[in-house]
């Protein structure tokens, strides 16, 4: 089996395994798909800070704009690019430690919704109150990185054969046969 690097793990996710919700990912390839997007996003909110690249511009005398704010931007129309794909390799990612994957989705939609300016939350619970949402993200993220940062599986699990040594599962299962 060929090494690939984080480029060609990138490479891979948002063309090839743009839809692929089954089988793993290794750290490697999940870590190296999130730096390298957040490489491109950073890049290109310079060039939409540099040269005021934005469709509300053109939005601002005909809609109310302020709904469309996060994605009439370059990298706010990459982030809605790469949304099934990050999905898809977080997915794969939860698959390597051997969790169900589309638990990745109820730890991050506390980011979604504070993201959308569509739900609009901030006088949802009064601000005594506010620590208990602060407190769940917190506690909420702090288990994301550490499910992210676990080693995956050795050898096969139910989701798929071992991404970093795809063989040693068929090795294991023909111990003792012949």
């Amino acid at each position: 089996m060929k090494k690939r690097n984080i480029l060609q793990h990138y490479w891979s996710s948002v063309t090839s395994d743009y839809f692929n919700f089954t089988g793993r990912a290794r750290r490697l390839e999940y870590w190296g798909f999130s730096l390298i997007s957040l490489l491109i996003i950073l890049g290109l909110e310079a060039l939409d800070n540099q040269f005021t690249f934005s469709l509300k511009q053109m939005l601002v005398d005909t809609y109310e704009y302020h709904w469309y704010d996060p994605f009439m931007s370059l990298s706010g129309i990459y982030g809605l690019l790469i949304l099934i794909p990050t999905t898809a390799v977080g997915i794969r990612r939860f698959h390597d430690i051997g969790k169900f994957g589309w638990l990745i989705i109820a730890l991050n939609l506390h980011t979604v919704i504070n993201w959308f300016p569509i739900f609009p939350l901030e006088n949802l619970f009064s601000s005594e109150f506010a620590w208990i949402g602060i407190a769940a993200v917190l506690v909420s993220v702090i288990w994301l990185l550490v499910m992210l940062f676990t080693a995956g599986d050795k050898g096969p699990n139910k989701y798929g054969p071992d991404p970093k040594n795809p063989v040693l599962g068929d090795e294991l299962d023909q111990i003792g046969q012949e």
